[in-house]
């Protein structure tokens, strides 16, 4: 595979994953637990009886919108940090990171960047007809974003208006933003655009926002892309990359160029690649065919100590498990030893 562009296995691979089917990579079971520890995050969330949430409706360009805002009760006015979904759209996943960062400390904004452009993700598990439907309207929507980087951009700027605007949110304005695969891609358009945040987060993002082709998804596809013009304007902007060093969607001349643009624009920039892990490393176990432990605690811990470094006068609140259920406390790598 290349950038801007899926094969025949990374497109199997990803049917598996809309169909829903318990998460396996190249024939590796996931790790003893995780699903358990999966519900176990939930249940603790479910039960903090400091969480709120509020759907947050949202018409820009002529079409509506509605994000969902996690923050907890009695914390008072915090940062905001926008969560931006994967290809799939807004989903449980989504809103369960935007619940996890809102009891680590933060508001959180799950936003929703289709609108009605795709079918509920919820739908895709439902049978093989809805996964098959879903995917092709969320690459759909997805490559809509991709073709217009102008409607890209604007809508990431109305969406951190939005959470700006939240009554739980800063007053100072304070605000970061984290993405999954299109979801990183973009954060590197509003580092592009110059959007005022302190801090971006890629989880295997791809490095340049171009159209992406899948075999047989869309008959006349279309790789012409109305740019804007890049600005970089909030260049003191912290950017942290959380990369699978197996990603095929990320080979080395992508993040060359990527990395030699951001030094042009004097971007303060952290790249970490996870040896032998692959793209998606980091969504929950029971949506990802790719889900790896060690890389997601690594990255997720990447990411707090950033914010942390960003707003060091915001404590952050201890947690055992991320959204994904992962244990912030790795287990034995020799057990018995």
């Amino acid at each position: 595979c290349r950038v801007g562009r899926f094969g025949k296995g990374r497109t199997a691979a990803m049917d598996k994953d809309c169909h829903g089917r318990t998460a396996q990579r190249a024939g590796i079971p996931v790790p003893r637990g995780t699903l358990e520890r999966l519900e176990v995050a939930r249940a603790e969330a479910s039960d903090d009886a400091t969480l709120r949430h509020a759907d947050v409706p949202l018409c820009h360009d002529g079409r509506d919108f509605v994000g969902h805002m996690c923050w907890c009760e009695g914390a008072g006015p915090r940062p905001l940090v926008l969560v931006v979904h994967n290809y799939a759209g807004l989903k449980r996943f989504d809103k369960e990171q935007a619940a996890f960062l809102a009891r680590c400390g933060f508001a959180a904004l799950a936003v929703d960047m289709y609108g009605a452009d795709t079918s509920d993700p919820a739908m895709r598990i439902k049978t093989p007809e809805n996964a098959t439907t879903h995917f092709r309207m969320a690459f759909g929507a997805m490559n809509k974003l991709l073709r217009d980087h102008v409607l890209f951009r604007g809508l990431l700027r109305a969406w951190l208006a939005a959470g700006r605007a939240h009554p739980s949110t800063d007053i100072a304005g304070r605000a970061a933003a984290i993405g999954y695969c299109f979801g990183g891609m973009a954060m590197f358009e509003m580092v592009r655009d110059g959007m005022d945040v302190d801090a971006v987060v890629s989880f295997h993002g791809v490095p340049q926002s171009n159209p992406i082709f899948v075999p047989g998804l869309e008959e006349n596809f279309d790789r012409k892309v109305q740019t804007a013009p890049n600005t970089y304007a909030h260049c003191k902007v912290r950017c942290l990359v959380e990369n699978g060093a197996a990603d095929t969607l990320v080979p080395r001349e992508a993040r060359d160029k990527w990395t030699a643009e951001m030094d042009a624009a004097s971007i303060d920039w952290i790249w970490h690649d996870y040896a032998r892990t692959p793209h998606g490393f980091a969504l929950a176990p029971d949506i990802c065919t790719e889900y790896t432990e060690d890389a997601d605690r690594r990255s997720t811990l990447a990411m707090l100590a950033l914010f942390q470094e960003a707003w060091p006068d915001v404590k952050q609140n201890p947690l055992a498990l991320n959204a994904c259920g992962t244990p912030f406390q790795a287990a034995p790598a020799c057990p018995g030893v």
